[in-house]
């Protein structure tokens, strides 16, 4: 959990865990799996919650606008100059669907269908503009910079199912960096583990503000989003039950695959 003004962490957890008392004095049997700072070290597809970058990089390209709509009957359909096609699998037949449908929805075939308007280069310079495939800066050994691999490595398949959270990895405190951008205004901050630092007398040694790293978006396609963002929480919409009476709650949820070991393909 991150302050989105200042990118303060507030919450910070990792489990399996671990007794940092029995580590001190060299009881603990904890090993690699509970030693290891997940939300910083541990490289995942994001899965739908990534349709919140792809769509806000979208809008900031003006590739696409809050009144584009797009066909979902189920899945996304792709066809090459030889003939060739392919199709990438929906959860269910949304219909004409505008940004906020497939934010309200999670609509993987709008959000495929939504990044055929950007070229794969300026696509994927837009997504690495909130963090993606960098290290966030934090202060914390064995940082992982997750993988936003070269547009030159990319299939005639990437580009779609990159737009719904698949073949990019990412880590937890990269996401939670980068929707600090969409919630403050558009401008990524460099995550910070210490606040300040406090003498025994109460006096402040010192104080770490928030810095700056650059604009991910400008404020009005932030603020186009996190507005979209709420109707995820609405009737209808996959957060409903984030929905907290007497608050504007903004929310994406994300249901990603996993690969089973056995055939290193997607259960």
């Amino acid at each position: 959990v991150l302050d989105a003004k200042t990118a303060e962490v507030l919450s910070w957890v990792s489990l399996p865990d671990f007794d940092p008392n029995e580590i001190q004095v060299g009881a603990s049997s904890a090993g690699a799996t509970e030693l290891a700072n997940r939300p910083a070290t541990l490289a995942y597809e994001p899965g739908s919650v990534f349709k919140v970058f792809s769509l806000a990089s979208l809008l900031e390209l003006g590739t696409i606008d809050a009144s584009s709509t797009f066909a979902c009957r189920g899945y996304y359909e792709h066809t090459f100059a030889d003939g060739s096609s392919f199709r990438i699998g929906d959860i269910r037949e949304h219909g004409v669907v505008d940004v906020r449908d497939i934010l309200k929805y999670s609509c993987n075939a709008g959000a495929a269908y939504a990044s055929d308007t950007a070229a794969p280069e300026a696509f994927a310079a837009a997504l690495a503009r909130f963090g993606f495939g960098q290290k966030t800066g934090v202060t914390l050994p064995g940082e992982s910079a997750g993988s936003l691999a070269p547009v030159a490595t990319w299939s005639g398949r990437t580009k779609p199912t990159i737009a719904f959270g698949q073949e990019v990895s990412v880590s937890a405190l990269q996401v939670a960096a980068a929707a600090v951008a969409i919630a403050n205004g558009g401008t990524l901050l460099e995550p910070r583990v210490v606040a300040r630092i406090v003498a025994p007398d109460g006096r402040v040694v010192k104080s770490y503000g928030s810095r700056p790293l650059w604009d991910a978006v400008s404020a009005g396609t932030a603020r186009q989003v996190l507005d979209m963002m709420e109707s995820a929480t609405g009737e209808g919409g996959t957060a409903r039950r984030a929905a907290i009476e007497g608050l504007r709650i903004s929310a994406k949820t994300g249901t990603a695959q996993v690969t089973d070991p056995a055939t290193g393909a997607y259960s």
